[in-house]
């Protein structure tokens, strides 16, 4: 960890992740209202966050 993160108010309060645990991200796609669920290593997403995930039955990359 650098000496500035250690100051950083967004990393210092967060839990380490162990190697064994996994992060999922949940999105909508603007024209429905299921969510879809995408297992990533990106620990830095944010809610809010515009993500590249596979959609569609030829797995198109789509910004969500």
């Amino acid at each position: 960890m650098s000496e500035r993160s250690k100051h950083d108010p967004s990393v210092y309060g967060k839990v380490k992740r162990r190697k064994s645990e996994y992060i999922f991200c949940s999105v909508t796609f603007d024209e429905g209202y299921k969510s879809y669920y995408y297992l990533t290593d990106d620990d830095s997403i944010e809610i809010g966050d515009f993500v590249l995930v596979p959609a569609g039955k030829d797995n198109h990359e789509a910004v969500v």
